[in-house]
C-alpha cells in the first residue's frame, strides 16, 4: 500500500496532468473556431469548401496530434500514479458488491451453499440483462452506421431536410438503446442492494477462516490469490490491463487517422458547419 508521501505525489501528478489536458482541449477548440472564422471571412456564397477546410485542418494538425498523444498519455499516467480508492458510505452499492466479490470464496457448505447459489442466480440475471442491452445497442449501432453510410440518405441538397430525415430515422433507435441501458442500470442497482447482505455474509467466511497469501503472477495477464494452498480468486495483472487500454487507444487513433486520410473528417466538418449556419441559424 502506498505511503502518504507517494499518494500525495500521485494526486499532484494526476491533478497537474488533468489541468494540462484540459488546457490543451480548450486551446485546440479555440484553434478550430479560429480556422472556421478565417474560412468564413474569405467570403463567397459557400466559403466552406473541402479544400479550404482541409487547409485549415492541416494548419492546426500539430495541435491535434499533441492533444491525441496527451489523451493516450492520460491512461498511462493513471496507471503509473495510482491513488487509493476513497472509502465511505456514499459508495455505490455495485462498487461495494464488486469489492466483496473479490474476497468471496468459491465453495460453501450447508446453508451458505444455498445462499451462494441464490447469489449467483442474481449475478446471472444481471449478465442476461446486460447481454440484452449489448444486443439492442449493437443492432441500433449497425442500423445507424448503415443509414449514415448510404449516400442516398443525404441525397437532398437542403441540409435541413437531411437533418430532419436523420433525426426521424435514427434518433428513435438511439433513444430506445439509451432508455433500455438506463433501465438495466437501475435494475442492476436494485439487484446489487438485494445482494449486499448475502455478499457480506459470504465474504466474512473468508476473513474469519482463511489467511490469504499473495502469489506473484505466474501468467502475464493474471495474479493468483491463494488461501490454504488453493487458488481462491484471480485478478488481472495491472500491466496487462494497461496494455489493453493502450491498444484500444491506438486503435481509436488509427481510425481517426484513417478518417482524416480518406477525407471523411472534412466532409463531416462541412456538414456540421452547414447545420450551424443554415439549420440552427448561427450565421
Amino acid at each position: 500500500m502506498m505511503n502518504t508521501i507517494n499518494e500525495k505525489t500521485c494526486k499532484t501528478v494526476r491533478l497537474s496532468y488533468s489541468i494540462a489536458l484540459s488546457a490543451m482541449t480548450v486551446i485546440y477548440a479555440a484553434l478550430i473556431f479560429w480556422q472556421l472564422y478565417l474560412i468564413c471571412s474569405t467570403g463567397g456564397v459557400h466559403p466552406y469548401t473541402a479544400e479550404r477546410v482541409a487547409a485549415g485542418l492541416s494548419r492546426i494538425s500539430p495541435a491535434f496530434w499533441l492533444w491525441v498523444v496527451m489523451i493516450a498519455g492520460g491512461f498511462i499516467v493513471w496507471e503509473v500514479f495510482p491513488v487509493a480508492e476513497k472509502q465511505g458510505a456514499y459508495k455505490d452499492a455495485r462498487y461495494t458488491l464488486y469489492r466483496l466479490k473479490k474476497h468471496m470464496p468459491k465453495k460453501f457448505e450447508g446453508e451458505l451453499a444455498e445462499s451462494y447459489s441464490a447469489f449467483m442466480r442474481e449475478e446471472r440475471k444481471v449478465k442476461i440483462l446486460w447481454a440484452v442491452v449489448a444486443a439492442v445497442g449493437a443492432a441500433c449501432a449497425i442500423y445507424t452506421i448503415v443509414y449514415l453510410a448510404k449516400p442516398s440518405s443525404f441525397a437532398s441538397e437542403d441540409v435541413t431536410d437531411d437533418v430532419v430525415s436523420m433525426v426521424k430515422y435514427v434518433m428513435p433507435f438511439v433513444g430506445a438503446a439509451f432508455v433500455i441501458a438506463l433501465g438495466v442500470a437501475l435494475c442492476e442497482g436494485i439487484i446489487a442492494n438485494r445482494q449486499l447482505p448475502v455478499a457480506r455474509k459470504l465474504a466474512a467466511v473468508r476473513r474469519t477462516e482463511e489467511n490469504t497469501a499473495y502469489v506473484p503472477p505466474n501468467k502475464f495477464f493474471a495474479v493468483l490469490h491463494t488461501a490454504g494452498g488453493k487458488v481462491s480468486y484471480v485478478t488481472s495483472n495491472k500491466y496487462f490491463t494497461l496494455g489493453v487500454r493502450i491498444a484500444i487507444a491506438c486503435v481509436g487513433v488509427a481510425f481517426v487517422i484513417a478518417g482524416i486520410v480518406n477525407g471523411n473528417a472534412g466532409r463531416v466538418l462541412i456538414k456540421a458547419v452547414n447545420i450551424c449556419l443554415e439549420c440552427v441559424g448561427i450565421g
